[in-house]
């Protein structure tokens, strides 16, 4: 069964707001084992609204629409709704904001407005869209498998993937880049193709298995979480070019309290000095930004909380600050664990702040993932 999806804004077509809808929608979509054929992004005009909307029942029988349910002047999706004949119409509860989402039907077709509002139209769509999907066109056999490597690039793991397409032409075989994590899909294009799907599979968990992970979502800060909870582990950060990042990625997980000691966020060096007990002589003769520094920064968080493991970044983020010796994107990450000492990495990554600063946090989670394994 194929699904079109719909984005509905001019705030999406201006680029003021970044469209993450339609990635959410296609990703758990695709992960359900229904396939997007089309997306696209409309603006809030109810003449183009209806003219697509139309065009689209042409090509599919399920439709989804986020956006421009609201109650301002620009959200004209519910005029554009209105206009469609021969449809029945039903409410869709929205549990976590004002504005209800909308179901047609006619006949075979199936339009679902829902919200723009991201944490809105996550909510409907897992608890009306979804489940009305599943039970109305099933799917009698899930056809996709997805692997995650952490500290490995495209680079390292496509030669073996050409290796494994050659297998078999009718599973396509995808490689997705992430901050510090691969994500590998395999997807039969028909059912018959499946048995080769899994031996390609089994393969690839062969070939990479020290750099494997898991988690529900996956990212390599949920494994981390779930790894902390499951060992009963407990773990302290002293973050300094991340800025509370690595803490604000596992505190987003219910829970994070059962390990997460705390984070130090020692940006100067007066604080990574009275917080953290780096000394004086390390900061003027290595600097801020040097293996050293950040072995004390571990060890004295460490210390400080008594955890059993302890994460420390300190990097040159950008886009000033950088020399010929550390220019900017040069990032140290210690791993510290208690009584078993501290290992220390230097990384050069690219990129302007924002990235560096990504990349910080999940090489430094995926470096304590691969310690806890």
């Amino acid at each position: 069964m194929k699904i079109e999806i719909f984005s509905i804004g001019n705030e999406l077509l201006s680029g003021n707001v970044l469209n993450t809808n339609v990635a959410f929608l296609s990703k758990k979509l695709e992960e359900a084992g229904y396939s997007v054929s089309k997306q696209t992004t409309l603006s809030d005009s109810t003449e183009e609204i209806v003219k697509e909307f139309e065009a689209s029942f042409s090509r599919v029988d399920f439709v989804i629409s986020t956006g421009g349910i609201g109650p301002t002047l620009d959200d004209c999706t519910p005029l554009a709704v209105a206009q469609l004949t021969d449809f029945h119409s039903s409410s869709l509860p929205n549990t976590v904001g004002s504005a209800n989402g909308i179901l047609l039907t006619r006949e075979n077709k199936r339009l679902f407005v829902l919200p723009g509002v991201p944490q809105e139209m996550e909510k409907m769509f897992s608890l009306s869209v979804l489940p009305y999907l599943q039970k109305h066109w099933p799917i009698k056999k899930k056809l996709q498998e997805t692997l995650f490597l952490f500290l490995l690039n495209e680079i390292e793991v496509n030669p073996f993937l050409e290796e494994l397409q050659a297998i078999d032409s009718d599973v396509k075989i995808g490689i997705y880049p992430h901050f510090g994590y691969l994500e590998i899909t395999f997807v039969a294009k028909k059912e018959s193709a499946f048995p080769n799907l899994l031996i390609m599979k089994e393969k690839c968990k062969q070939k990479f298995f020290s750099f494997l992970y898991a988690s529900e979502d996956g990212t390599i800060a949920k494994a981390v979480h779930d790894k902390l909870i499951a060992t009963h582990k407990t773990l302290s950060l002293a973050e300094s070019c991340s800025g509370g990042g690595i803490a604000y990625h596992l505190t987003r997980y219910p829970g994070s309290s059962e390990y997460l000691m705390g984070s130090v966020v020692a940006y100067s060096n007066q604080m990574k000095e009275s917080l953290l007990h780096v000394s004086k002589n390390t900061l003027q003769e290595k600097g801020a930004v040097s293996l050293e520094t950040v072995s004390e920064m571990a060890q004295g968080v460490l210390s400080l909380t008594h955890s059993d493991f302890s994460i420390a970044v300190s990097g040159i983020a950008g886009p000033t600050g950088g020399s010929l010796e550390k220019p900017v994107g040069t990032v140290c990450i210690a791993i510290g664990e208690k009584g078993k000492g501290v290992e220390t990495h230097m990384f050069s990554f690219p990129g302007n702040r924002e990235i560096i600063t990504l990349f910080t946090i999940h090489i430094a989670l995926a470096l304590l993932w691969k310690k806890m394994k």
